[in-house]
C-alpha cells in the first residue's frame, strides 16, 4: 500500500495492489494509516466498503484511488469603482426637437456636495486547508484607483465618496482623472472661441471658424470648414461636411453623425454613426461605425487597433485606404528614442572617461587638486543628469515597446456588410484586397478570414 500527494498537497491518493486487495482493509485501518501518514483533513471513507468491493470484482488490477481532498483558497474580490453619476455621453444622440432637452442628455451636469462615485475596498480571501492540515494562504483583493481630478474632493462624512466641490460639467480627463468643469454655453457662432473649459454650443458652426477648448466642445448643430480642437471630447450632433478645410483634434473621443471632405485626428476612440465620404481619419485606439448599414468610402483611415464598420468602398471602386496596427507612429517615435540613448550613451562614456583621467591624474600629482575641484565637481553633477536623462529615455522606449506589442495583440478588422474592390486594407503591414465585392471580413491578430 502506498500513499502519495497530488495538487500541491490538496490530493491524497492510495494504491492498492492485489496482495492488499486480500486484507480487505476496514475503514477504522485505513484511517489509522492515514494519521500516521499524517493526512488527517478532508477523509473521503463514507463508501469507502462500497469502493473496496468495486476493486474486489477485478483483484489482479492496482488501483489509484482519491482517499481525501483539501480545500482550495478563494481569492478575495477586488476593489471597483461604483460611478454614482455617469460620465459618458450616450451615442448615438437621442432625436428631440428640444435643444434644452438634448444639451442635457449629452451634458452631465453636477452640484456642488453631489456624490459622484463610490470606492469599494477589496475582500479578504478565504484560506484554504491541505490534505496535511496545514492552512493555505488566500490572495488578497486588490484595491481600485480612481483618479481624482480638479474640483472633485472626498467626502469629509465618508473618505470612500467623492463629490463634487462646484457646480459644473462632470468629465473625464484625458489622464482618466475625474473632474468637473465650467462649461460655456454658447449659441450659432461666426467667431472664434478660446475657452479654459468645457463649450457647449446650441447651434451650427460656421466655416472659417476656431474653437480650442481644454474640456468637452459639444455641438448640438452641424459643423462646416472650421477647426476644432479640444483636451478633451469632441461630440457632434449632426454632420461635419465642407470642402476639406475643416479639422476636428480631439485629446480623447470623437462623436459624429456623418463626415464629408474633412480630417478627424482623436487620441484615443472615433465613433461615426452613418457615413464617412473622403476623408482622412486617424484614431489612437479604435473606429466604430454604429449603422451597420453605413459606409466608409474614399480617403484615409489609420486606426491603432480596431475598426468596425458597415462597409467599405462602394460599387464605384472609390480608392479606400486602411490602415490598422500598422505602428508606424510608434516605430518612428521608437527610432527617435533609440537615436536619443546611444546619443546619452556616449556622453555618459565621455563623461566617465574625463572622470578616469582626473583621478589617475589626481594619484600622480595632488597639487592641482584644490585649482580642479570646481571643474570635478561640474563634472559629477553632469554626469548624474545625463544618467538620470539615460534612465528617463529607458523607461520612455518600454513603454513604446509595450503599447506597439499591445497594438499588435488587439488589432482587428470587422466589416459586416460588403468590401467593395478599391478598397486597400494595410494590417500589421499585411495588404488585403478583394477582386470582387465580399461580405462579411473580419481580420484578427492572428490574420483570420472569414
Amino acid at each position: 500500500m502506498r500513499i502519495y500527494l497530488r495538487d500541491h498537497g490538496l490530493k491524497a491518493y492510495i494504491e492498492l495492489t492485489c496482495k492488499d486487495l486480500r486484507h480487505r482493509f476496514s475503514k477504522d485501518q485505513i484511517r489509522q494509516i492515514l494519521e500516521k501518514s499524517n493526512i488527517r483533513y478532508g477523509l473521503l471513507l463514507d463508501d469507502w466498503e462500497d469502493t473496496l468491493e468495486t476493486c474486489m470484482k477485478d483483484p489482479l488490477k492496482n488501483y489509484h484511488l482519491l482517499i481525501a481532498r483539501g480545500k482550495e483558497p478563494v481569492a478575495g474580490r477586488d476593489g471597483y469603482v461604483e460611478y454614482l453619476v455617469n460620465p459618458k455621453k450616450p451615442f448615438p444622440p437621442p432625436r428631440t426637437d428640444d435643444p434644452e432637452a438634448l444639451a442635457a442628455a449629452l451634458t452631465t451636469m453636477v452640484h456642488r456636495g453631489q456624490p459622484l462615485a463610490r470606492l469599494h475596498p477589496p475582500t479578504h480571501g478565504e484560506p484554504g486547508r491541505k490534505v496535511t492540515g496545514e492552512a493555505i494562504p488566500a490572495p488578497e483583493g486588490k484595491p481600485a484607483e480612481l483618479k481624482i481630478g480638479r474640483h472633485v474632493e472626498l467626502s469629509p462624512q465618508d473618505r470612500s465618496v467623492v463629490v463634487a466641490s462646484m457646480d459644473g460639467h462632470l468629465r473625464i480627463s484625458p489622464s482618466g482623472a475625474l473632474m468637473v468643469d465650467r462649461l460655456e454655453v454658447h449659441a450659432s457662432i461666426r467667431t472664434d472661441i478660446y475657452s479654459k473649459h468645457s463649450v457647449l454650443i446650441q447651434g451650427d458652426v460656421k466655416s472659417g471658424v476656431t474653437i480650442r477648448a481644454a474640456g468637452d466642445v459639444i455641438v448640438l448643430g452641424a459643423v462646416e470648414d472650421a477647426e476644432i480642437i479640444t483636451a478633451g471630447d469632441i461630440y457632434i450632433v449632426n454632420g461635419f461636411m465642407g470642402r476639406g478645410r475643416g479639422i476636428l483634434r480631439a485629446g480623447q473621443n470623437v462623436y459624429v453623425k456623418h463626415v464629408d471632405h474633412q480630417r478627424i485626428f482623436a487620441g484615443r476612440d472615433v465613433f461615426i454613426e452613418d457615413e464617412m465620404l473622403q476623408s482622412k481619419c486617424m484614431a489612437g485606439r479604435k473606429l466604430y461605425q454604429v449603422n451597420s448599414s453605413g459606409s466608409i468610402v474614399g480617403g484615409h483611415i489609420m486606426v491603432a487597433e480596431t475598426l468596425e464598420a458597415g462597409n467599405l468602398g462602394n460599387r464605384l471602386h472609390i480608392r479606400t485606404e486602411i490602415e490598422i496596427a500598422n505602428g508606424s507612429d510608434l516605430a518612428r517615435k521608437i527610432n527617435q528614442t533609440e537615436k536619443q540613448l546611444a546619443f546619452v550613451k556616449q556622453k555618459l562614456e565621455h563623461a566617465k572617461h574625463c572622470l578616469t583621467r582626473f583621478f589617475e591624474k589626481k594619484v600622480k600629482d595632488c597639487a592641482n587638486l584644490q585649482r580642479e575641484k570646481a571643474g570635478i565637481m561640474a563634472l559629477k553633477a553632469y554626469y548624474e543628469t545625463q544618467k538620470k536623462v539615460y534612465h528617463r529615455l529607458q523607461e520612455k522606449l518600454e513603454c513604446y515597446k509595450k503599447k506597439l506589442e499591445q497594438q499588435k495583440q488587439n488589432a482587428r478588422l470587422e466589416v459586416k456588410g460588403y468590401t467593395h474592390p478599391g478598397v486597400i486594407v494595410r494590417f500589421r503591414g499585411n495588404v488585403y484586397q478583394t477582386p470582387f465585392p465580399r461580405r462579411g471580413l473580419v481580420l484578427t491578430s492572428d490574420y483570420f478570414f472569414s
